[in-house]
């Protein structure tokens, strides 16, 4: 699917915390944009990406050229939807999970029923073998 989130940040030249940088926060934006909806609506951790550049646009509003404002404007209103729906879409992907698990379970356990009825064949003609011999 997609790889994780990478930073959004430039190193500070003090002992501070990393300040972020406007063209850096735009062009992660930008990359956001290139992922396929699908999986933004279904990937917690895109979400939570997404929100955190935004979040990092917001901070650096007065640093934003008018048309960057009224980008930051848009995603800000599609932030909102994704922050209402974030419980959501965490319910489906632990669902989501638990089902992958139960499914490596169901062929695990199907594996070892094919063994077993291997073992109860190889039994058998030899049971029917020996029956012959009767």
């Amino acid at each position: 699917m997609n790889s994780s989130p990478h930073s959004t940040f430039t190193v500070s030249s003090t002992e501070g915390p990393c300040l972020p940088n406007v063209e850096t926060l735009v062009e992660a934006m930008k990359g956001m944009l290139r992922e396929d909806l699908d999986d933004m609506v279904t990937t917690p951790w895109l979400v939570e990406h997404f929100l955190e550049i935004v979040e990092d646009m917001q901070s650096l509003a007065t640093q934003l050229s008018p048309l960057q404002l009224g980008f930051l404007n848009q995603v800000q209103m599609f932030g909102n939807l994704l922050t209402l729906d974030l419980p959501f879409i965490q319910s489906i992907e632990n669902k989501r999970m638990k089902l992958a698990s139960e499914l490596v379970k169901i062929n695990e356990d199907a594996e070892l029923a094919d063994l077993k009825k291997a073992r109860m064949a190889e039994a058998w003609t030899t049971i029917k073998a020996f029956a012959r011999h009767l």
